[in-house]
């Protein structure tokens, strides 16, 4: 685990049906989706209320695929959060991390996972 923008940071990879991304992803255990991605990192092409993408709005899109620690998932709700750092791709949210238990050791700096109930 590492830090940036004062945040928390995981590696995930992520894919939409034609790019692969890879890179830090911060969990997000209060987040509405289980994935949204960096402005800075997403296009929304034809997004005709692009603000309706972001936290709050209406709009669900869905991402093909995630993995994370792994473990992959496919077909997410999906949205995008205001870029905050170049090297933050996005957000894994609490409807993907609900299938973990997890433990922030920050001394450490690990985010150690246990298979959820």
């Amino acid at each position: 685990m590492a830090w940036v923008a004062d945040r928390p940071v995981v590696e995930a990879v992520v894919f939409d049906g034609e790019r692969t991304r890879v890179g830090g992803f911060t969990p997000g255990v209060g987040a509405d989706r289980a994935i949204r991605l960096s402005d800075a990192a997403a296009a929304a092409p034809g997004a005709a209320k692009l603000n309706e993408l972001y936290p709050y709005g209406i709009l669900k899109p869905r991402l093909k695929r995630l993995t994370f620690a792994g473990d992959p998932a496919e077909d997410l709700e999906a949205g995008l959060m205001s870029a905050e750092d170049p090297a933050l791709v996005g957000q894994v949210g609490a409807p993907f991390l609900a299938r973990y238990r997890l433990r922030f050791d920050f001394p450490a700096g690990r985010l150690l996972l246990a298979p959820g109930q």
